[in-house]
């Protein structure tokens, strides 16, 4: 007698077919999801199953609540379509915007979708070339301050958290998303979460220059945590001098030393594009 095969999970989204599973993280999943309108769009959703408390899986929420209502106000902000919880909450989603796909033609195929990321696009390249890096912080700075000036923080920088759409990289995964608060928290991800915790815009520059060092060095951070090479030595020109110079001047360990703010540092790289 054969043995019961459990079947796969699937979410069920309002209005909107579920079609694959395109990422699993610790606490929630990326799906392909496919409108009555036969639009494509993902949705994440997050299961109360997941965490270790009730109080992280509500700070999630919490999260995309203080997102949803600005997420179309900044284009550099992954938009929020619509949000829904089960009828028992235990998970709720969100529907976003969708990434570009790493397949051309991939909708002939739902099947053949993978998400085009900043982590994906540094694991396919290694490392970016300057030009495209000041292109590239430049865009994310100005999502960034538009954040802070709101009051809001994002906490969980790092590669996988951008998302490119139609080619302008974005801002995404917001559950992490929380109002200015004093005294660091333990959210964040090992290589690019600040010394002091996260809570202040401080914390997300720091996230932001670790970022910088990946896409300039190719060296991935998250495996080295603070033990990061210096690139001195290997520097040419004194362009590349001078942002290796902005990346350290991020990653500072006392957030005093850091930039004053996101909009001072893209202020600072818009130098180096003049050079």
């Amino acid at each position: 007698m054969s043995g019961h095969v459990p079947q796969p999970w699937f979410p069920r989204i309002a209005d909107h077919e579920v079609v694959k599973r395109v990422a699993q993280g610790s606490y929630g999943s990326v799906w392909l999801v496919r409108t009555v309108m036969g639009q494509y769009r993902a949705a994440k959703v997050i299961q109360r199953r997941a965490f270790p408390s009730s109080r992280r899986y509500e700070r999630e929420w919490t999260g995309v609540r203080h997102f949803e209502p600005i997420s179309r106000s900044h284009p550099v902000f992954v938009h929020i379509l619509q949000v829904g919880r089960c009828p028992d909450d235990t998970w709720f989603y969100y529907v976003m915007e969708l990434a570009d796909s790493l397949h051309r033609n991939w909708s002939t195929d739902p099947r053949r979708y993978e998400p085009r990321t900043l982590r994906s696009e540094m694991d396919r390249r290694g490392r970016l070339p300057l030009a495209e890096c000041l292109i590239l912080a430049r865009t994310l700075l100005t999502g960034l301050e538009a954040l802070h000036q709101r009051g809001l923080v994002h906490r969980d920088l790092k590669p996988g958290n951008v998302i490119y759409v139609e080619g302008v990289p974005k801002l995404a995964d917001v559950g992490t998303v929380a109002a200015h608060r004093s005294g660091g928290t333990s959210v964040g991800s090992v290589g690019y979460h600040p010394p002091e915790g996260s809570g202040w815009p401080a914390g997300d520059l720091f996230s932001m220059g670790r970022i910088l060092y990946e896409m300039f060095s190719g060296v991935a951070v998250q495996e080295l945590a603070d033990d990061l090479p210096d690139l001195a030595p290997r520097l040419k020109t004194d362009q590349e001098r001078r942002f290796y110079s902005i990346i350290q001047w991020c990653c500072q360990f006392n957030p005093r030393q850091r930039p004053a703010s996101a909009a001072a540092l893209e202020s600072e790289l818009a130098t180096l594009c003049e050079i």
